[in-house]
């Protein structure tokens, strides 16, 4: 072959090879994976793995349980939030490198010792999602599929939501159980029993029918003694609970006949609640305890006035008047003149104060005084209620400054309401 034959040859050898790279680099990339979002109720089953950590979490009729690496019931808003993030499906944004080899998955924190490898199963086993979540920032990370070699970047709500200690997968309750069935509360204290039971709906001692329990303060503390939360959990023998002082026994009894038992105790300023039959103590916060601690007259009806459908609210310092009334179905601030207050405090301030309440009852009224009484009176077509404010009373819990306030016909009965709130009210008749 002449060396001009051999030239054109390579030449059009040249051609096709140029040809067939210029259509290679025209050919479109492979579509990105399209994840469908997942219906929460779809989710039977989650398994997490993150290092050696493997968790394993499954839906059951009474709610969500850790069942690997124990059994135990599940922290019901981490499972939600893992959920939500699922339900609002993965979304892919971008290709970040096609297949990179095995050493290289460490840039993207997909390394077998980074990702945080996420499994959903249905009711019957099967998966609806696999897929491992690398490094990131906010809900953007850097993403793999369990077919898929490619690495993505895209947005799962963020790596958070699944990468967690098996300690946040746990029910954080220290009592996990439904309070609305009780029907009977004991409380037993160092001084004596308190029993308080629930009748068509309506708490009351079982030794004084008559004694006017404060209904919702027995609701709220009973729905929180099945929602309250651990911050730590101890052994029994832990030295921090060591030496701790019985504050309160609490028995449930519930209208099935069950039954559950609590106790609250406190080591100087450390209060510890531990259930029966547990062998463990847990750190709380004190609020809780101090309530169902508290002597008989702490459970005295907390109300100062009940008047839902007041027509007229009066505020007197004895120097001037000031009157609330609603006109044209808006509530004003009627007298003294020229008090231009918005209207939407005005309805809030009058909603308060035809349904006041103390915030506790003190056991030592000679910490008040009421040198500069303020007179309230609440009017409506079934009658009118009266009370007073006094002076700066002792600190609320959290340290909130305080009033003293009673009812009128009740003078000898004082207790706390917050400053912040009286000063609130004083704002809006522009005192």
């Amino acid at each position: 072959m002449s060396r001009g034959t051999v030239a054109l040859a390579g030449a059009l050898a040249l051609l096709v090879l140029a040809d067939v790279a210029a259509h290679r680099a025209a050919a479109p990339p492979p579509p990105l994976p399209d994840l469908p979002a997942l219906a929460a109720d779809r989710v039977a089953r989650l398994e997490i793995t993150v290092l050696e950590d493997h968790v394993a979490l499954e839906r059951r009729p009474d709610g969500w349980w850790l069942v690997l690496p124990h059994e135990e019931r599940a922290n019901a808003r981490n499972v939600a939030a893992a959920l939500e993030a699922l339900e609002r499906g993965i979304t892919i944004d971008a290709r970040a490198e096609a297949a990179p080899p095995a050493d290289e998955l460490v840039r993207y924190g997909l390394a077998p010792d980074q990702a945080a490898v996420v499994r959903a199963m249905d009711a019957t086993g099967a998966e609806l999602l696999h897929v491992y979540i690398g490094t990131g920032l906010g809900d953007a990370n850097f993403l793999r599929l369990a077919d898929d070699l490619d690495v993505y970047r895209g947005r799962v709500g963020g790596r958070g939501r699944f990468d967690r200690h098996i300690s946040a997968w746990v029910d954080p309750r220290v009592m996990a159980v439904a309070t609305d069935g009780v029907s009977r509360v004991v409380l037993t204290r160092p001084d004596g029993a308190l029993d308080i039971v629930r009748t068509d709906g309506v708490w009351r001692l079982a030794d004084d029918p008559a004694f006017p329990v404060d209904q919702p303060l027995m609701r709220s503390a009973v729905g929180a003694l099945g929602a309250f939360e651990s911050a730590e959990e101890v052994r029994l023998d832990d030295p921090r609970a060591a030496g701790a002082s019985p504050l309160v026994e609490i028995d449930l009894l519930f209208g099935d006949g069950a039954s559950r038992r609590l106790r609250f105790l406190r080591s100087q300023t450390t209060t510890w609640a531990g259930v029966d039959g547990e062998a463990v103590l847990h750190r709380t916060g004190p609020y809780l305890a101090d309530i169902l601690a508290g002597d008989r007259a702490s459970f005295y009806d907390h109300q100062l006035a009940r008047r839902p459908d007041a027509t007229r609210i009066s505020i007197d310092d004895g120097a001037t008047e000031a009157l609330l009334e609603p006109l044209g179905g808006e509530w004003r601030v009627v007298a003294p003149a020229g008090i231009a207050t918005g209207a939407d405090l005005t309805a809030q301030v009058a909603r308060g104060l035809a349904q006041f309440r103390v915030e506790s009852w003190l056991a030592d009224p000679s910490t008040c005084n009421f040198d500069d009484p303020v007179h309230v009176t609440v009017s409506g077509p079934s009658g009118s209620d009266r009370f007073t404010i006094g002076a700066f009373g002792i600190p609320l819990p959290g340290e909130r400054p305080s009033r003293c306030a009673h009812r009128a016909d009740d003078p000898g009965r004082i207790g706390l309401i917050e400053a912040k709130a009286w000063a609130i009210v004083r704002q809006a008749v522009g005192r």
